[in-house]
């Protein structure tokens, strides 16, 4: 879902020169295309992000038959993704049925962490938290239990942890 203005033409342009399918891709009239901003530091990166139509798009709005006849469907910015998300649970669970499936919850930034995003990992084959996101989700300060915890609801948590690589958990 794009808003009406030019990034979001542009967005969608550099997708479809790389050889992305648009078809499926939505424009709201009057609205604007979120935009996140990166900046990498030494020891840390700063994610600034303007939420745009990001927060408006719901379950009703997303062409189901496209999305699962896709091979892999995979969602970032839990978070972030406020109308849709009283029904990603459901729509982890009709996309289970058939592909694999990803999430990178990315950060909540009312750092609520609430319950209803344990109630998706069901429906998970990977989890791909950083490590801060890995222990707000398992609730426990030490990364490598916290992948535990996560290990034991996902087949697969790739923890990122910057300069110190990845720890990975498959199962127990």
């Amino acid at each position: 879902m794009i808003g009406d203005a030019a990034l979001g033409e542009i967005c969608l342009t550099r997708l479809a020169r790389s050889g992305a399918d648009v078809s499926g891709v939505r424009r709201l009239a009057g609205r604007q295309t979120g935009l996140t901003v990166v900046l990498p530091q030494p020891h840390e990166r700063f994610i600034l992000t303007y939420l745009g139509v990001i927060a408006e798009m719901r379950f009703e709005d997303l062409d189901l038959t496209q999305v699962l006849n896709a091979r892999h469907f995979h969602l970032s910015s839990l978070f972030l993704q406020r109308a849709l998300r009283p029904r990603v649970g459901e729509l982890f669970k009709l996309a289970k049925a058939g592909i694999s499936t990803s999430l990178d919850t990315n950060d909540d930034p009312e750092d609520r962490w609430e319950e209803d995003v344990l109630g998706v990992l069901p429906w998970v084959d990977v989890l791909l938290p950083n490590q801060y996101e890995a222990c707000r989700l398992a609730r426990h300060d030490e990364p490598a239990d916290a992948a535990a915890i996560l290990g034991e609801r996902v087949p697969l948590v790739i923890m990122k942890r910057g300069e110190r690589g990845v720890l990975a958990q498959r199962g127990k």
